[in-house]
């Protein structure tokens, strides 16, 4: 699950070279992929990873054209790599209780490091370095909280 550049992240052309070369380790170990990137991964980042994965066979990438299967993504992996400029996206992966690796860009912010750290010191996440292996968590699932203050507010 790509995203790209925000206010806090840059996702330069290094990396996504970076995140193309542990990919492609992944696919050379008969890993398959799918892959999602969104707008904010910049066309260069997109026309990049589409040049190294469009022909090969054990690699999905969603072309931008029909519906999003990010959902689905979520539903079918074994393994969800996100990059870290989006904590809605790491937070939706990390609520599947599937091991969830964090690929970092280029910048950062003092709450979303603390988010980051916080989540791997809780071994829900960690950082993608090219090697993929099993753990298992409890899933993030902060909506029974939210459903208890909002009865505890409709209640006053």
């Amino acid at each position: 699950l790509i995203g790209g550049n925000s206010k806090a992240y840059d996702m330069r052309r290094e990396d996504t070279e970076r995140l193309i070369q542990n990919l492609e380790s992944l696919v050379y170990q008969g890993v398959g992929l799918m892959i999602t990137a969104s707008r904010r991964s910049g066309e260069d980042n997109r026309t990049l990873i589409q040049n190294k994965f469009q022909n090969n066979q054990n690699v999905f990438l969603w072309d931008g054209t029909g519906d999003n299967p990010y959902f689905g993504y979520l539903g079918w992996a074994d393994y969800i790599i996100v990059s870290e400029d989006s904590v809605s996206m790491i937070s939706e992966a990390a609520s599947t209780g599937k091991p969830v690796y964090r690929f970092s860009l280029t910048g950062g912010a003092r709450r979303l490091n603390k988010f980051h750290d916080h989540l791997e010191k809780k071994n829900v996440v960690k950082e993608f370095k090219g090697k993929l292996e099993d753990w298992t968590y409890t899933p993030l699932d902060d909506s029974t909280k939210i459903a208890q203050k909002l009865k505890a507010m409709i209640s006053l």
